[in-house]
């Protein structure tokens, strides 16, 4: 769902009007930049201890905070109209300059690069890297890596756009895949937890010859499909967990006003994610980051230096993978047969075929629709908790025919004319747009609603400034709005908003 700002008419220069001005730097600034220094250090700068070739310490990139202050780090010719910041953390020294005011590149900028006197700079917005005053070193590392990849990874960009035609062809309800990419996530949590290395290896080539053998019923598109989205989502989701992990271990001693908080990416929440049944659409995309980091992981784990080194020559995580657990192709049926048996594989067939029987033909042509998937949760919550702003709670469906019960838990109002919401500062209008509902009563309040809505026409402010469409986690404290054309779609006061290729996470907290 990126769009990718041209580039045909020649890279932009910055110029500035006047004399160039040094701007006051804040706390929040200074905050900034010990974070950044302590993500440098983690990083391993030219040593690439995260991953081969990605070095905070060259890497250039611009931070900015809309309207007030840009950070250009690692630019090897600062544009006109920025100057040296002299006090900064040691390791940033002779690496920063400052611009004050606006930068109408960064303004405008939809992608996560942005060209800037001549060279091609990683954009991140302050926004991303502050919640409540507080600021993490691992917050730097997703788009930092993310732009490295597109010139890194070999055909990285090609691959992507492959995958993304072959995602929209994906077998969502195809209950032997579901059931395989089931088997497949339980093998590999099981492996993660496994301490001697003869025992994660038996247990990686169990997930290899499930993953083998699930691959070989798809059509060849959805299985190349999967390994590009591996590749690039797992990759990075490893890289920040590899960085955190870092960090947080008890050898290391941060530098002085930071911290590593290990979050939702140790080895527990993996485990816990990867142990979950999946749904259809997190068989078809979002699974693939965890799957991508768990593999990553055990490989770190057997002495493994150089799958990273495979995967950004072209090879897929899965085929590093094999390289690392000494996996034979001849042994593919056997271990894959004892896999079914050993792993309780006709209790997550049953399971799966249970969940496709129950869902109707309308709520197929549902998950199939080609635009930006949209999952707001936490509305029950904050119906619950009251209103603190005025204005009268309203809830309003126009809907030629009931809502369809998909299960206990989720209902399906396909044919749907009209839909309006609202209570205190949240807002929620569609028309004409299927929506799903998920609530453990089944009546309203849902605690979860899902829609699609067009990418290309897709608008989003948060906090009063417009967000770029790109991979990440933004916390917004006042206020955001979807916008679908000029259309006002979803209004909200606080939260936090993920962005995963074309699906976007709205997790409401008041």
């Amino acid at each position: 769902m990126r769009r990718i700002v041209p580039m045909a008419a020649g890279l932009l220069l910055l110029t500035s009007a006047g004399t160039a001005s040094a701007a006051s730097l804040t706390t929040t600034d200074r905050t900034i930049l010990n974070a950044l220094a302590e993500a440098t250090a983690v990083s391993g700068g030219s040593k690439g201890i995260l991953w081969p070739g990605f070095d905070l310490s060259t890497q250039p990139f611009a931070l900015y905070d809309r309207g007030r202050l840009t950070l250009l780090v690692n630019h090897p010719r600062p544009p006109q109209g920025f100057v040296p910041v002299a006090d900064v953390p040691t390791l940033l020294k002779g690496h920063v300059h400052q611009r004050a005011g606006s930068l109408d590149a960064l303004d405008r900028a939809q992608d996560l690069t942005v060209p800037l006197g001549g060279v091609k700079v990683a954009f991140i917005p302050y926004m991303y890297l502050t919640y409540d005053g507080q600021v993490q070193p691992r917050e730097f590392i997703p788009p930092l890596f993310s732009a490295h990849t597109r010139e890194a990874f070999a055909g990285s960009q090609v691959r992507q756009r492959m995958a993304e035609a072959a995602s929209r062809a994906y077998p969502s309800r195809n209950v032997e895949n579901t059931a395989l990419a089931n088997l497949e996530n339980r093998i590999l949590a099981i492996a993660l937890l496994q301490s001697a290395a003869d025992k994660r290896r038996e247990y990686g080539r169990f997930f290899l010859a499930v993953r083998k053998s699930r691959h070989a019923m798809l059509d060849g598109r959805i299985a190349r499909y999967e390994d590009a989205t591996e590749r690039l989502q797992g990759a990075m989701r490893y890289t920040e967990t590899a960085a955190t992990l870092a960090g947080s271990a008890p050898t290391h001693r941060p530098l002085p006003g930071t911290r590593w908080e290990r979050e939702a990416d140790d080895d527990r929440m993996l485990i816990s994610r990867l142990s979950q049944p999946l749904d259809s659409e997190e068989t078809r995309q979002s699974r693939l980051s965890a799957t991508g980091t768990a593999m990553g992981l055990i490989l770190d784990r057997l002495g493994d230096a150089s799958w990273k080194q495979r995967v950004t020559r072209g090879a897929s995580i899965t085929e590093a993978f094999a390289t690392g657990m000494g996996y034979r192709d001849r042994d593919t049926a056997a271990l894959f047969a004892e896999a079914k048996r050993r792993f309780a594989y006709d209790e997550l067939r049953t399971a799966a075929q249970d969940a496709t029987l129950r869902f109707p033909a309308s709520y197929k042509e549902f998950i199939k629709n080609p635009g930006a998937r949209i999952t707001v949760t936490g509305l029950v919550r904050v119906m619950d908790g009251g209103s603190d702003k005025p204005g009268p709670d309203l809830v309003q469906m126009d809907a030629p025919n009931p809502p369809i019960e998909i299960d206990e838990q989720t209902l399906l109002a396909y044919r749907l004319d009209g839909f309006r919401y609202r209570k205190g500062g949240i807002g929620l209008e569609l028309k004409r747009t299927p929506m799903l509902m998920k609530s453990h009563s089944l009546s309203w309040p849902f605690e979860q609603v899902v829609f699609f809505a067009d990418e290309d026409a897709l608008k989003i402010e948060t906090d009063g400034r417009r967000l770029p469409l790109q991979d990440g986690t933004y916390a917004f404290k006042r206020s955001l709005k979807l916008m679908a054309g000029n259309r006002v779609t979803l209004t909200a006061t606080q939260g936090i908003l993920k962005i995963s290729g074309k699906e976007l996470s709205l997790q409401l907290t008041k």
